[in-house]
């Protein structure tokens, strides 16, 4: 990588007062905290790294239910496309290692709730206003 490309790269990240790097620092953090919970789980026999997987899972079903029923507003945080990839890539590998461990309905669960988050998402970049709705097209057009 060539310097000119890392200070490309910081600058889109820190655009915003580093909004854009805070949403990937954490959604790679919640994905490290579901991805080490199984592991110490079902490799190191931790019962409470269980017992909390088990809890988040539930709780991210029931606030996916919840997001289901949410009007679709749009909302610039959904524009990363490529946020949006990698969360779903590591979300789908949670998912198949949940399933590899034996742990078939927390995974159908998981694999539920990320359908419908990504459900929402879809909703949420169709909802985006049209450029001739904007507040700013007549300005443009005067």
């Amino acid at each position: 990588m060539t310097p000119q490309f890392c200070m490309h790269l910081m600058s889109k990240l820190l655009k915003g007062n580093g909004r854009a790097l805070m949403l990937w620092i954490r959604m790679l953090s919640a994905h490290a905290f579901l991805f080490y919970a199984l592991y110490a789980w079902k490799v190191m026999g931790v019962g409470g790294a269980g017992n909390l997987l088990q809890f988040f899972v539930g709780i991210l079903i029931g606030c996916s239910l919840l997001v289901m029923l949410a009007p679709a507003e749009y909302d610039p945080d959904y524009e990363s496309a490529a946020r949006a990839s990698v969360g779903t890539y590591a979300r789908l590998a949670i998912c198949m290692a949940m399933a590899w461990f034996g742990e078939i309905a927390m995974a159908t669960a998981f694999l539920a709730a990320t359908a419908i988050m990504a459900l929402h998402r879809s909703r949420c970049l169709e909802a985006r206003p049209r450029a001739e709705e904007s507040p700013h097209a007549a300005e443009r057009k005067a």
